[in-house]
């Protein structure tokens, strides 16, 4: 039975001796840390709160600057809208300076076209009437035929 009695009073007088030299500085160690503790969970709940603040004001600041970028879309599809109908306008109103220019240029190539034909005609015809003269008609038939004309011409009748 000593056996068991003396381990068991060994453990005793440990425990004895730690509690009354120990329960001092344990003591104050225990309550060192609980204060500790105290301190870094009244630390972590500033943060925490801290944390939670900066996360409200970062949402808003996105969510401004989400509007702020949906804003700055829209401005910039209704610019390009207008951009789209101005460059439109201008190039149907150069489309049609430009077809009325040509349209234009063309009635005016046709009627130097038809000037030209019309002279060629006429000297093509003078030539052809003269040679035709010359060839059926005699002298004195030449004489009357310029006279009758001239006094024609002078008379303003042709």
């Amino acid at each position: 039975m000593e056996l068991i009695l003396a381990p068991i009073f060994n453990f005793l007088v440990v425990v004895f001796i730690l509690w009354y030299f120990g329960r001092g500085p344990i003591g104050e160690f225990l309550v060192t840390r609980s204060k500790t503790v105290e301190s870094a969970i009244g630390d972590a709940e500033a943060a925490s709160r801290s944390a939670s603040a900066e996360l409200v004001e970062w949402k808003k600041s996105w969510e401004s600057s989400e509007a702020h970028v949906k804003a700055q879309l829209d401005e910039a599809k209704v610019a390009m809208e207008r951009l789209r109908e101005t460059t439109l306008k201008a190039a149907k109103v150069e489309a049609d300076r430009i077809r009325k220019e040509s349209e234009l240029v063309g009635k005016s190539e046709v009627m130097k076209a038809k000037e030209s034909l019309r002279r060629e005609v006429a000297e093509k015809s003078v030539k052809l009437a003269e040679a035709y003269l010359a060839g059926h008609l005699g002298d004195k038939d030449q004489q009357k035929l310029v006279s009758e004309y001239v006094e024609i011409v002078g008379n303003g009748s042709v």
